[in-house]
């Protein structure tokens, strides 16, 4: 499902926003839900199965309205879970029945006028939807006052139309048709326009080499404006004689009188229709021989800002691919390069971005739509235009010879001491490593290289990195306390664990918290994605057990808060079992437990910053947090030489494998997948790397799916917000294919599997002794015996806990499992219809029936 950016709603939008906003919900298939269409179900098959999927869009309905509102008004509704009380209370917030809004809106029809270059057909629509609002408040107001207010305020080439349409009969006289005939005329203007200024461009070239215009041929009077038969002060033709004869005399205020007595045909207002040159100041700033280096002309034509002093801009990047093309005589002219120019204005400084750079031009530009976008206003008259934002003048334009010019304090840059946009080749690999190591801070990954912790990096010193997306999502208002000492000499001597959550977003596999273990010594972090917080116990149960077989050494110390996952019964048995001493820390005091907590606010800001980084939906998260800690484990912090995990195993770990999260990969489609004339690859997704295969986790979007497969090539520069603009909705996704099977290899040159999905195997795995059931979640499977009619046997079905599928024989469990990402225990599974056990069934070590309920684990 595409999803949709639009402008959050706020105290001036509304009539907009709630447009937008019902479209998105109605994509979503939401809308019913909030206009009260949709009720909630009360009899069906599935009663429950069908009330929880209907609570759940409502909630999404609700999370969609309260995520595009502005901070300052979700206060509004966050008291409400009914979707169409959400919508109600919105719509009397910003839409009050008082006659002071009724006020408002009959305002806005009598102000409502067609703005300078906007097409007929939108101002109809904006008056438009003004008339609807008005018929929400008096259904008797007629529509004549629309059509009266529409032709009212058209430019003055409609004049002729206008007086044609106020003679139509009554029953004609109807807004739609009013507003069908003036946009034929609009285009037809346009065209007689565009035809008029091609034939003009023809019939008077241009001179390049010495940037005059010159007439060659006579031109038809009808494609003359009135303005372009005199000298032009906005791009004309110049008399030369008379130019020689005016810049001999001062420029003083009574001959500019005089002259402008003596022509009256060069008055020529700047808002006037009639008294647009076939040029602009865009096409004057390339061609006229007027103007000056530091000259800059308020252009609202140019598309871009552009200037021609390479030494006023603060940061510059170098293009070689652009050109500017003049629309006469195909003149063209190279764009050098593009930056950022500061201007200051008074005491106010303002940043010009995406600054074209051309030597070749003969005066800067500011583009007035580039203001516009950011949200600035004009408002111009008495020779001069003000561009305002929130009421707040920033700068004027001063009407000087037909042309209006800003002035602007500059401060010039050397050349060679201006920053480049374009970082250097040592910047761009450090660029580069930066995202391949999930956004690390600079500063560690260049002490992992000065300690020489990994294998594979380039050797980076202290570099400074600006990163916008870590700016953006590790923002912090206070840092934690320092950190205790290090207290164990030993791996396993002390492990850390918290839990993290509830998220507000569901993990791909429904997780809402996650689990975070941690080693004293080493500082290795495991991280459990989990769907509940009684997950807890069983992960810990299985990190242990694991972690205690792989380094020889035994647990002896295990701290938590005061939890209830971590202080219930089986976890206290278990410890006691084992021998190992469980530490609690003191009510509503983190501090005592600070590892964990840290690195709880490192792994969220980092997967934070690498999910918008790339662009794919939240509900990957979890990818993230796994994609993170990998990497966490493989760089030198800020007390140690060594990586975490050369700590932990004693080995030195690679990073040559590593690559940017979210980044565009090309998976090979096997032969047997594909015909001889089908693509040989398809497109993909990082996420990770592979749980059981020596290889990389890729999500691939067309399949809804993710796969583990070494056959695959990356680009790393592209990202999935980049390439399809839209993301991925929280659709559950199969996670089961593997390509490639898993090969002995060294450790070095492997890639160390450490992450794992909700309830399931740790994330880290430090040997090429894969666990079988890395990846999957373990099910809860409830059995149910079934007495035939004839009562000749006893069938035997097996249902997953809130999946109604019903599964007859071990062949189809495991089939199951494998298509729904289950752990597949086939010891769990007695068909046999001499037992007659009915109930919920797990795996108990301390017990010899595997058909007994169980509530110690949950």
């Amino acid at each position: 499902m595409a999803g949709y950016s639009i402008e959050k709603l706020n105290a001036s939008n509304y009539s907009s926003w709630s447009m937008d906003m019902k479209f998105v919900l109605m994509e979503r298939g939401l809308w019913e839900i909030v206009n009260g269409a949709e009720l909630s179900p009360e009899k069906a098959e599935n009663l429950d199965e069908d009330l929880r999927e209907y609570k759940s869009r409502c909630n999404m309905a609700i999370s969609l309205i309260y995520l595009n509102i502005e901070k300052d008004y979700r206060k509004v509704i966050e008291t409400f879970e009914d979707p169409v009380l959400v919508w109600t209370a919105l719509a009397k917030y910003f839409r009050p029945d008082s006659r002071s809004f009724h006020m408002k809106i009959f305002s806005e029809l009598v102000e409502c006028r067609i703005m300078p270059g906007e097409s007929t057909s939108l101002y109809a629509a904006r008056l438009s939807r003004i008339y609807d609002q008005i018929r929400k408040i008096d259904g008797t107001f007629s529509e004549y006052y629309i059509s009266f207010q529409f032709l009212r305020y058209l430019p003055s080439h409609f004049d002729g139309m206008v007086q044609t349409l106020l003679r139509l009969k009554s029953e004609d006289f109807l807004f739609k048709n009013l507003v069908q005939e003036i946009a034929a005329e609009e285009v037809r203007l346009d065209l007689r326009s565009s035809d008029g200024q091609a034939l003009l461009a023809e019939k008077m070239p241009i001179k390049t080499r010495g940037r005059e215009f010159k007439r060659t041929e006579r031109v038809p009077e009808v494609f003359i404006e009135r303005s372009s038969r005199s000298p032009s002060r906005r791009g004309g033709f110049p008399n030369k004689a008379r130019n020689r004869s005016q810049s001999k005399r001062a420029d003083t205020r009574q001959n500019e009188r005089r002259r402008r007595e003596r022509s009256p045909s060069d008055r020529c207002s700047n808002r006037s229709e009639r008294c647009k040159s076939p040029f602009s100041f865009f096409i004057s700033a390339c061609l006229s021989e007027k103007g000056g280096l530091s000259d800059w002309v308020f252009d609202t034509a140019a598309s871009h800002h552009f200037c021609r002093d390479r030494n006023l801009f603060s940061t510059f990047t170098p293009l070689n691919s652009e050109k500017l093309t003049v629309a006469v005589d195909n003149v063209s002219f190279p764009i050098l390069g593009k930056g950022i120019i500061l201007m200051k204005f008074g005491s106010r400084t303002i940043k010009l971005k995406e600054v074209m750079y051309s030597p070749n031009l003969r005066r800067n530009l500011m583009s007035g739509p580039r203001f516009d976008v950011n949200g600035a206003t004009f408002l111009g008259g008495r020779g001069e235009v003000k561009v305002q934002q929130h009421n707040t003048t920033i700068f004027r334009a001063r009407l000087k010879n037909g042309i209006y010019y800003v002035f602007p304090s500059l401060s010039k840059h050397d050349a060679k001491h201006v920053t480049f946009a374009a970082p250097t080749s040592v910047n761009d690999q450090l660029c580069l490593w930066h995202k391949r190591l999930s956004h690390i801070s600079p500063s560690i990954i260049s002490r992992t290289c000065r300690e020489k912790g990994v294998v594979g990096l380039p050797d980076f010193k202290d570099i400074k990195l600006n990163c916008e997306p870590c700016r953006v999502n590790k923002f912090k208002r206070v840092s934690f306390k320092p950190l205790n000492e290090i207290r164990s000499k030993k791996p396993l001597e002390l492990l850390y664990a918290d839990i993290w959550g509830p998220s507000q977003t569901r993990g791909k596999n429904g997780e809402l918290y996650y689990l975070t273990i941690i080693d004293d010594y080493s500082r290795k972090a495991s991280l459990y994605p989990i769907r509940e917080k009684s997950d807890a116990c069983y992960l810990i149960k299985r990190h242990i057990e694991r972690e205690e077989n792989l380094l020889g050494r035994r647990v002896k110390a295990f701290r938590t808060d005061n939890g209830g996952e971590f202080i219930g019964n089986a976890l206290e048995n278990y410890f006691i079992k084992k021998g190992i001493k469980h530490e609690l820390t003191n009510i509503y005091t983190p501090e005592q437990n600070g590892v964990p907590e840290r690195y709880n606010q490192t792994v969220v800001s980092g997967a934070r910053t690498i999910l918008d980084e790339s662009g794919l939906h939240k509900s990957f998260w979890t990818e993230a947090m796994i994609y993170f800690t990998y990497n966490w484990n493989r760089v030198c912090h800020s007390n140690q030489i060594k990586s975490p995990l050369e700590l932990y195993i004693g080995h030195k770990p690679s990073v040559r494998h590593l690559k940017p999260f979210g980044c565009l990969t090309y998976v090979g489609v096997p032969k047997p997948h594909r015909s001889k004339l089908d693509a040989r690859a398809q497109k993909g997704y990082l996420l990770g790397y592979a749980f059981k295969t020596r290889g990389y986790r890729v999500w691939l979007p067309e399949k809804n799916k993710v796969i583990e497969t070494k056959n695959v090539s990356f680009d790393e520069n592209k990202f999935y917000g980049e390439s399809s603009g839209a993301v991925m909705g929280t659709i559950p996704y199969n996670t089961t294919e593997i390509i490639i099977p898993s090969s002995s290899r060294s450790y070095n040159e492997d890639i160390v599997r450490e992450t794992s999905p909700v309830s399931d195997d740790s994330l880290l795995h430090t040997t090429d002794d894969k666990d079988p059931e890395v990846g999957l979640r373990k099910g809860i499977w409830l059995r149910k015996p079934v007495m035939r009619s004839d009562k000749s046997r006893r069938d035997i079905y097996f249902y997953e806990q809130g999946n109604n599928r019903r599964l007859r024989s071990l062949n189809d469990v495991k089939t199951f499992c494998l298509e729904n990402n289950i752990l597949f225990e086939p010891n769990l599974f007695d068909f046999s219809g001499n037992n007659d056990f009915e109930g919920l069934v797990n795996d108990n070590s301390d017990s010899q029936n595997p058909h007994c309920s169980l509530n110690e684990s949950s």
